[in-house]
Parts: structure tokens; sequence; C-alpha cells
């Protein structure tokens, strides 16, 4: 059999594609485009079950591996969520609901810098606060809450203090106690960007 320039070539174009799909494997399906998903570290969305364990797990993770935890639709009841440095939270706008259960703040974090929350609706339940904000941050640089919804709160829907970062786009509703804040920011480092 002669071998010609046509049989060569498609001899190499069939070796090459079987190179090629032996060669690449495929991503892991825990990430997604922008994240790691928190279904797949064992966290269950409208679980009637307190994810504050799970939850806590899945963030510290994520941050310390730098990437950002993706919180699909859902309700997820949690409360006393400590937010270590490198921390990024991403729900999805109006569908992604952490529902405080108990503890001093549903979400905090002291001296923890490069902190973004994104795309939550951050739920009080009407719940008491001891002293403090549904989302209480003591310390940090490159703060950064966006698109997020405080609904429930019996306190400051978001407290800062000696903070620098931006708090832009969200929304505070249904606040029990009419002398809260949305917003309360005390001994900042530098000033926070505050665009509600």
């Amino acid at each position: 059999m002669a071998i010609d320039r046509r049989r060569l070539l498609a001899v190499s174009a069939l070796g090459l594609a079987a190179t090629e799909a032996v060669a690449s494997p495929s991503p892991a399906p825990s990430l997604w485009a922008r994240g790691v998903s928190a279904v797949d570290l064992r966290v269950e969305p409208d679980s009637p079950d307190d994810q504050s364990r799970t939850l806590q797990r899945a963030i510290e993770q994520t941050a310390a591996a730098r990437v950002p935890l993706m919180l699909p639709p859902g309700v997820y009841r949690a409360g006393d969520l400590t937010l270590p440095t490198g921390t990024r939270l991403i729900g999805c706008p109006g569908a992604t609901r952490l529902l405080f259960t108990e503890g001093a703040s549903l979400l905090s974090a002291t001296d923890a810098d490069h902190v973004t929350l994104t795309g939550l609706v951050l739920d009080g339940g009407t719940r008491p606060l001891a002293g403090r904000g549904l989302v209480h941050f003591a310390g940090g640089r490159g703060i950064k809450i966006e698109h997020c919804e405080m609904v429930g709160s019996r306190g400051d829907g978001i407290a800062l203090e000696r903070t620098e970062g931006e708090v832009t786009r969200n929304t505070t509703t249904a606040s029990v106690m009419p002398a809260t804040t949305a917003l309360w920011s005390g001994a900042r480092r530098r000033a926070t960007t505050a665009r509600w």
C-alpha cells in the first residue's frame, strides 16, 4: 500500500485527536466558572436543618484556597459565621438567602482583609442580635459588600469598625426595631464608600 500525502494527513489528524482526548482531563465538577459550589462541599440549600457547621467549613476551605464560594439559590439557615481573610461569598441576587438562626451576628469578621459579599439576601429572621450588626466587621481592608439585601434585622444591618472598603448597591427592608440603622460605621481606618 502506497502512502500518499492524503493518507499521511488523515492518520496524523486521527492520532492527534486521540492524544488530545487522553491528555486533557475534564474540569473538576465542583468548579464553577467563577468558584466552588457550596453544594459540592455538602451545604444543602433549603434544608430545614441549621447549616452553620457545614457552611463555616466551606467558607474556611474556599477562603484558604482563595476561590469564591458560590451559593446557589435557596435558603441557608445559619448563624455566627466567621469570615476569614480572602472570603468571597457569592449568591444569586434575590434568590440566595442566609437566614439567621442564632449567635451574635449572622456574619462577622475580625481583622480580615479582602472579604466580599455579593448577591445575598441576609435575613435576620427578627431574632435579637447581641448589640452587633447582622453583618459585623471589626477591622479589615478591601471589604466589599454589594448587591445584597438586609431584611428582618433586630439591630444594625451592617456594622463596620476600623474598616476600609466599599458598601454599594445594597437594600435594607423590614427592620423590626425603628432605632436601628442600615449601615453603622464606627472608628474607621479610612472612609468607607457607602452608596446605598
